[in-house]
């Protein structure tokens, strides 16, 4: 399962079928532990997550973590993070050039 998610990050890395793939400052793929406990799916990156890489980070992500170690939970042990909007939503809400 960790090949095939690689190879999915590897191919989204180098993704430039759209103007996003020239846009962005990095690819948002996941957070976590595949495998986990707990798997959280978000709608789409935002600009926090594009400047550090990883979902959820800005101030939902900062409200997520406390939620998950007030029950005894951690991004890196225990869950894993993504989302399923790679472009479209991302795109829109930044107004990248079409």
């Amino acid at each position: 399962m960790y090949e095939e998610l690689e190879s999915v990050r590897e191919k989204c890395l180098n993704c430039h079928r759209c103007v996003l793939g020239d846009t962005r400052s990095n690819i948002v793929f996941s957070d976590g532990v595949p495998n986990p406990k707990l798997m959280l799916i978000g709608e789409a990156p935002g600009f926090y997550e594009d400047k550090q890489g990883k979902p959820f980070v800005g101030k939902a992500g900062q409200l997520l973590d406390k939620i998950f170690e007030s029950v005894g939970l951690t991004r890196k042990k225990d869950v894993y993070i993504c989302n399923y909007g790679r472009k479209e939503r991302f795109t829109q809400h930044y107004n990248f050039p079409q």
